[in-house]
């Protein structure tokens, strides 16, 4: 890169630093932001218009960006402006007369930086068919009429459109909207994933997908609280490869987002910007597929303790195989 003739000076946007989502995409904003002899300076207001116990007010925040301190901005498009339409958003945005670049989330026109929700989720869903050979997998975590999370909606996609190349069908009750942190009927979440669980499709089914870790760790929970062995009765894998996945006991098969390098390309993207040289309107950082037991794998930390060598992943011995021994 050129020799600048001042020092650049890039703003972040986020309204949560210290979730598994969003602490590695800034930390990997903060050390490129360093390799290139970039400021990054960091606003971690509220979410806009979040006028629940008065948070709103807090942020004022972001008009200290204003004024022509900033080079280039950086702002998180996903729960960060979940209460603005798009065009709310554009003008959010605009506002700074400076360039800018979403993460976790596109506006057309505009250059983002996301990670592969879909292909990730569909790596998920293709390894339960092909490696595992299951056929009747649920999805929990979204209701695909009312679901305003584009993430969310991303991820489900790829569930139903991958089943659908499968040639496997998708009952209506395979799919559910609950999610660990929010009540819905005027019922807590847990009385409904349990009624669910013991009303016939835990029986009926083969796997289950969270929509995402906290999701599918939530499912786990209460499959052993109901006496259900996994991945034996109940295979389940999830999307995010969290921190709480990470420190279970029994790890998750999972979706690796790249979390450290979203920020990273971010920086990229906006120097280049800067620059003037041409960005594309999306870029994308390559996730991977984490195999882990609850799908019915073994975890490669365990191969290689038991001298397996470089292997990815090895089958356990799942409930046809059972069936078909006896």
């Amino acid at each position: 890169m050129k020799k600048r003739k001042k020092r650049i000076r890039i703003g972040y946007f986020n309204q949560i630093l210290g979730e598994y989502w969003s602490f590695p995409p800034w930390l990997g904003a903060v050390e490129t932001a360093r390799k290139y002899d970039v400021d990054l300076i960091s606003f971690y207001g509220n979410a806009i218009l979040d006028q629940e116990n008065y948070k709103e007010q807090g942020n004022i925040l972001y008009d200290l960006a204003k004024g022509g301190k900033l080079d280039g901005l950086i702002v998180w498009k996903g729960h960060f402006s979940a209460n603005l339409s798009d065009e709310d958003f554009l003008d959010f945005c605009q506002q700074y007369c400076i360039p800018f670049v979403t993460i976790e989330g596109s506006f057309p026109g505009y250059p983002s930086v996301t990670y592969g929700n879909y292909s990730g989720m569909r790596m998920v869903v293709k390894h339960l068919i092909e490696t595992h050979e299951y056929k009747k997998i649920g999805f929990v975590g979204i209701d695909p009429e009312n679901e305003t999370h584009e993430v969310f909606l991303e991820r489900y996609r790829a569930y139903y459109d991958t089943m659908q190349e499968h040639g496997l069908p998708i009952a209506a009750d395979w799919v559910k909207p609950w999610r660990p942190w929010e009540d819905l009927y005027g019922r807590p979440p847990g009385e409904l994933l349990d009624e669910w669980l013991q009303g016939g499709a835990a029986s009926e089914l083969e796997a289950i997908i969270g929509v995402s870790d906290p999701t599918a760790t939530w499912v786990l929970e209460h499959l052993e609280k109901l006496g259900f062995s996994v991945p034996h009765d109940l295979a389940v894998a999830g999307f995010d490869h969290s921190e709480a996945d990470k420190n279970s006991i029994f790890p998750l098969t999972t979706v690796d987002p790249s979390w450290t390098e979203l920020g990273a390309a971010t920086i990229r993207v906006l120097l280049d910007i800067l620059e003037g040289k041409p960005v594309p309107e999306k870029t994308e950082v390559e996730t991977s597929l984490v195999v882990a037991r609850t799908c019915g794998c073994r975890e490669k930390s365990i191969s290689l303790a038991g001298g397996q060598g470089q292997k990815d992943h090895t089958l356990i011995t799942g409930r046809k195989r059972i069936i078909s021994e006896i």
